[in-house]
């Protein structure tokens, strides 16, 4: 699950927060190589060119050789297009999908925030906007609080990165507050605020 913020579309601040709460389906491997068997289900040759290129220009540098089974699937796929051959298209899918990849594929980053933080760095955000300087260092207090009791390096990082979002609101100045959290979430990884499952 994602955070939406409710503010209205032409703010900056969420659109920023909402740059990093979108989940990237098709970033991840896994997602690119599960977008390329549907479009070979698909039979539609097109589509899967298209498909197979976007994840050709996306792979890592490391990923994708012949030894391992993303790079088996990916040259049949490759072999398929250039003959025009669904049906081998087809068999390169069922196999890949019987047997998935175990070491090619990187573990999902961990989610930064939980519910109560997600929720928290919403109300700043609204706070920072509406120019509400004692709501916003509320809101920021309790954030720090939950990114900190989360416990992972990511989530401590994070509220490390906030600091000076803190120290502004301590002098008051919601304006270099709402332009500092602007900058620390422009500075996060895409994708990156995805909130845990509860």
């Amino acid at each position: 699950m994602s955070i939406s913020p409710s503010q209205a579309p032409g703010s900056s601040l969420s659109h920023s927060l909402q740059q990093q709460t979108q989940p990237k389906s098709d970033q991840s491997l896994s997602g690119q190589l599960q977008t390329l068997t549907k479009a070979i289900d698909s039979g539609d040759l097109n589509r899967i060119q298209n498909t197979y290129e976007n994840l050709k220009t996306s792979l890592p540098a490391n990923t994708g050789n012949d030894n391992d089974p993303v790079g088996q699937f990916l040259a049949a796929v490759a072999n398929g297009l250039e003959s025009k051959d669904l049906s081998s298209l087809q068999n390169a899918a069922d196999t890949f999908t019987e047997t998935p990849p175990t070491t090619s594929t990187k573990p999902a980053a961990s989610p930064l925030l939980s519910e109560d933080s997600s929720s928290e760095l919403t109300k700043l955000i609204k706070a920072l906007e509406s120019n509400n300087t004692e709501s916003a260092q509320s809101s920021y207090g309790s954030l720090v609080t939950t990114l900190n009791e989360n416990g992972s390096s990511e989530s401590t990082s994070l509220a490390n990165a906030l600091s000076q979002v803190g120290d502004a609101l301590q002098n008051g100045d919601t304006e270099q507050a709402r332009s500092r959290l602007q900058q620390t979430l422009q500075d996060l990884s895409p994708g990156s605020l995805i909130v845990a499952e509860a």
